[in-house]
């Protein structure tokens, strides 16, 4: 088998599909695309450990596929006013910790090695249980949108001081 076509890497593009499924106002629909999203996120993971079937396309198609459902799941949620300003710079906050991280490696012309860490997974997480209880139409403490933003703000120290 290749190594852009492994069952992890099979599993991972699988997730496409689902965004579609996001439009889609019924809270069963999305409620179920957000679980296979996530469980396939868990699954690719896993199975690329288990058997040895990491890649280089593995190791970047995950996190663009995680984030390309994640932006949807935001759009889709903030049109219909769901999220407000504050709950999208939760969400975001990950990524914008990550990018200022790259931006002052760049600048200091240091190698920059793509890898998982702690803060990212459990901010991953998070997304994806608030998406579930949002699809579901449930309240959401406030408390979990604090929490992500600050994995979100850790995951750049978690790089930094590493």
């Amino acid at each position: 088998m290749s190594q852009t076509l492994t069952i992890p890497n099979i599993i991972t593009g699988l997730r496409a599909p689902l965004l579609m499924l996001l439009f889609f106002e019924n809270p069963v629909i999305r409620t179920s695309a957000i679980f296979f999203a996530m469980l396939s996120d868990f699954l690719d993971g896993f199975i690329a450990r288990k058997f040895h079937l990491q890649s280089k396309v593995g190791k970047h198609l995950d996190p663009i596929m995680d984030k390309l459902f994640v932006v949807t799941a935001l759009f889709v949620f903030t049109y219909e006013g769901v999220f407000s300003i504050f709950h999208l710079v939760a969400f975001l906050s990950r990524d914008i910790s990550l990018f200022i991280f790259f931006l002052q490696e760049k600048f200091l012309k240091k190698e920059i090695v793509v890898r998982s860490i702690w803060s990212g997974k459990l901010a991953t997480t998070l997304q994806f249980l608030i998406l579930i209880l949002v699809s579901l139409q449930m309240e959401v403490s406030q408390g979990l949108y604090i929490l992500m933003l600050l994995f979100g703000i850790s995951s750049y120290f978690e790089l930094r001081f590493r």
